[in-house]
C-alpha cells in the first residue's frame, strides 16, 4: 500500500536510459515525472529524509507532496524554493531561503513537522525552526511534484532515497542520516 506507482508510461521517472541504469536514482524530467500512492495520511509531527538533487536553480520543485488527488492543491509539501532554499508547508510555509544549493549535487534533506516546533536540516546542520503549519494531511502521496492553486511545480533531478514517518524522528535523526549518509557520501 506504500508503493509509489505511475501507470502513464510517459510520465514514469526514468530508470534506464539508452538501455543503461540511470545513475544517481529516479531522473524526473521537470515536466510532468511523478510517482503516486494510493490513500496516505500523516498525523502530526512527522519526519522525512530525502536525497535529491536539482539539475535547475532559482525554480519551485517538489519532492514530494500531499493532496487530495493528482492535480489538486498540496496539503502538505517538501519542496526547493525559487529563491534557492529549501521548504516545507502543512498549513504555513516554513523556508531555509536563501540556502544556495548547488544544482546537480545531492542534498540530504530531512524535514521535522511539528507544527510551530517544525525544521529543516540540510546535509546534517539544522537551516531552519519554526512554524510549518498545523494540518494533518490526508489524500496521495505525490513523488516529485506539488501543485498550488494553478501551477504544477515538478521536479527536474534526481531523487535517490525518501523515507517518510508518521512519526517525530527527531530523537533518531542523527542515526538515520547517518546511515543514509554512510550510503551516498553526501556531507
Amino acid at each position: 500500500a506504500n508503493n509509489a506507482t505511475q501507470g502513464t508510461t510517459t510520465a514514469q521517472p526514468k530508470i534506464v536510459s539508452a538501455g543503461a541504469l540511470v545513475v544517481g536514482g529516479l531522473d524526473f524530467d521537470g515536466v510532468d515525472d511523478t510517482l503516486f500512492t494510493g490513500a496516505f495520511s500523516l498525523a502530526q509531527a512527522f519526519t522525512s529524509f530525502s536525497v535529491s538533487r536539482t539539475s535547475q536553480a532559482a525554480t519551485s520543485q517538489g519532492i514530494w507532496s500531499i493532496a487530495d488527488t493528482s492535480t489538486s492543491t498540496f496539503k502538505a509539501v517538501d519542496f526547493y524554493r525559487s529563491d534557492n532554499g529549501f521548504a516545507i508547508n502543512s498549513g504555513a510555509t516554513l523556508t531555509s531561503a536563501p540556502t544556495s544549493y548547488p544544482i546537480n549535487t545531492e542534498n540530504l534533506k530531512t524535514s521535522v513537522f511539528d507544527t510551530a516546533s517544525s525544521e529543516i536540516f540540510a546535509d546534517g546542520a539544522s537551516v531552519k525552526s519554526g512554524n510549518a503549519g498545523v494540518l494533518n494531511p490526508d489524500g496521495i502521496l505525490i513523488v516529485g511534484q506539488f501543485n498550488s492553486v494553478t501551477t504544477a511545480f515538478p521536479l527536474m533531478g534526481k531523487m535517490e532515497e525518501l523515507i517518510i514517518y508518521n512519526s517525530d524522528q527527531s530523537a533518531n535523526r542523527v542515526g538515520i542520516e547517518t546511515n543514509i549518509n554512510a550510503h551516498y557520501s553526501i556531507f
